[in-house]
């Protein structure tokens, strides 16, 4: 058995064109993990305030045909998102819709096409539990379908720009070499990993 000894260095002590090739090599090192995992459960901490129950948010990458962020819920707390619904200035009858909604309605999310992830990819559905017909009731109800589903649009978009930005962020050169320096990687001459 024959030992051989080579000279290692830290990333400082790498040649310019080499620490190029070490980040090209190493540029998805703080996301080839689970990186999202902290911005979903935010996320569904601030969708559980605005009053959606039991969301799941999905999403996929950034390039692609069909790419984004959506979230799915079972249910919504009326009292929780009426402040948002009565900013648009759309409301009448303010106690009476909001207690029809309330009592006789069930909101959730019904998907639309299970290939992508996107915010089309699911759209807002009710379940109507009232046995009477009140046809003023109901058109203040498709007022607050439609806010809901524009409203739900928005955080989708919302929530895949901060994943967007949060993956930007992790791959960025400085951030590479954070994590580089913190697990005290060293390098041969050429820059491999020794």
């Amino acid at each position: 058995m024959r030992i051989k000894t080579i000279p290692v260095y830290t990333f400082d002590e790498l040649q310019p064109e080499v620490k190029s090739r070490v980040l090209d090599k190493l540029g998805d090192i703080n996301v080839d993990f689970n990186w999202y995992e902290d911005e979903l459960d935010y996320w569904k901490e601030r969708l559980a305030e605005y009053g959606f129950r039991y969301p799941e948010i999905y999403f996929s990458g950034f390039w692609s045909q069909g790419d984004g962020a959506c979230f799915e819920f079972n249910g919504v707390d009326i009292d929780k998102l009426w402040p948002h619904y009565v900013r648009t200035g759309q409301v009448k009858h303010e106690d009476a819709v909001k207690t029809y909604l309330r009592e006789y309605h069930h909101f959730k999310t019904r998907t639309v096409n299970s290939r992508y992830s996107h915010e089309r990819s699911r759209e807002v559905d009710y379940e109507c539990y009232c046995r009477h017909e009140y046809p003023r009731l109901d058109a203040e109800r498709q007022k607050f379908e439609s806010w809901l589903e524009e409203f739900r649009l928005g955080l989708c978009r919302e929530i895949y720009r901060n994943l967007e930005d949060e993956y930007d962020g992790l791959t960025q050169h400085e951030a590479v070499i954070d994590t580089i320096k913190a697990n005290e990687y060293e390098f041969t001459e050429a820059g491999l990993i020794a």
